[in-house]
C-alpha cells in the first residue's frame, strides 16, 4: 500500500510538471499585466492602474509586479510614500505570493531584518524604486528612499524569501556579470588633501562584493 501511494504521488508530481504553463514572455497592455505561455495562450495575471510589471524569468517561469495598496494621506513631501505591496506570481503552481510591502508615509510595512542597523538606520521600506529581476530570476534588485545624498539598494532572494541591504547607491543595471550602481559623495584625496569630490560607477557581484570600478565623473 505504501509503494502504491509514492506511485501515485510521483505520477501527480510528474503530471504537474508536464502540464505546468510554460511563460513565452510578459508584458503591460491596456492596464493589464499580460503573460504570454507556450501555446499562444494568453494570461491576465493582474489588472488596474495600480499594477506595474517589475521584471520576469522564463527560466524559472514567474513574473515580478508591484500593487498599489494605499495612496498617501499626508500633505508634508518629505514624509509623503504611497504603500506598494510586492508580489510574484508562479506559473509552475499558478499561484502568487506576497514578497514585502513598503511603507505607508514613513510608517508600517514590513520591517527588514536588518533595520535600525548601521548600514540602514531606518524602520522600514519607503518609496520603493527601479525594480530589477537578476541572476536567472532569482534575485530582485530595488532601491528606496534613505539619506538626503543617496537611496539605498536592497536584494530580495525569491528562492530563500530573504532581505538584504546591498548598498546605499543608484541602481542603474544588473548583468550576467554582477550589479551596476552608481556611488557618489566620494572624496578624491591627493597627498593627504581633499581634490573634490565625485560619483563612481562600480560593478559589484550578486552578494555586494566589489568587482571593479567603472567610469568615474568629478564634480
Amino acid at each position: 500500500m505504501f509503494y502504491r501511494v509514492i506511485l501515485l504521488l510521483l505520477v501527480l508530481f510528474c503530471f504537474n510538471n508536464l502540464s505546468a504553463q510554460k511563460l513565452i514572455e510578459a508584458y503591460e497592455k491596456g492596464g493589464t499585466i499580460v503573460a504570454k505561455m507556450e501555446g499562444g495562450k494568453i494570461k491576465n495575471v493582474a489588472k488596474g492602474n495600480d499594477v506595474n510589471l517589475i521584471g520576469y524569468s522564463i527560466s524559472k517561469n514567474l513574473l515580478v509586479y508591484k500593487k498599489l495598496e494605499q495612496s498617501s494621506k499626508t500633505d508634508e513631501i518629505e514624509d509623503s510614500h504611497d504603500q506598494y505591496s510586492l508580489r510574484c506570481f508562479n506559473f509552475t503552481t499558478n499561484a502568487e505570493k506576497l514578497l514585502f510591502t513598503t511603507c505607508l508615509d514613513m510608517d508600517g510595512g514590513t520591517k527588514p531584518s536588518y533595520a535600525g542597523s548601521e548600514d540602514y538606520p531606518f524602520d522600514y521600506l519607503c518609496g520603493f524604486d527601479t525594480g530589477i529581476l537578476a541572476k536567472d530570476g532569482t534575485l530582485l534588485y530595488f532601491q528606496t528612499d534613505a539619506w538626503t545624498v543617496s537611496p539605498a539598494i536592497h536584494c530580495y532572494d525569491l528562492t530563500n524569501s530573504k532581505l538584504t541591504f546591498f548598498y546605499a547607491g543608484w541602481l542603474k543595471k544588473a548583468t550576467r556579470d554582477g550589479v551596476e550602481i552608481v556611488i557618489t559623495g566620494l572624496d578624491r584625496e591627493k597627498n593627504g588633501q581633499s581634490k573634490g569630490r565625485y560619483v563612481q560607477r562600480r560593478l559589484y557581484d550578486f552578494n555586494g562584493k566589489l568587482i571593479k570600478n567603472l567610469t568615474g565623473k568629478e564634480f
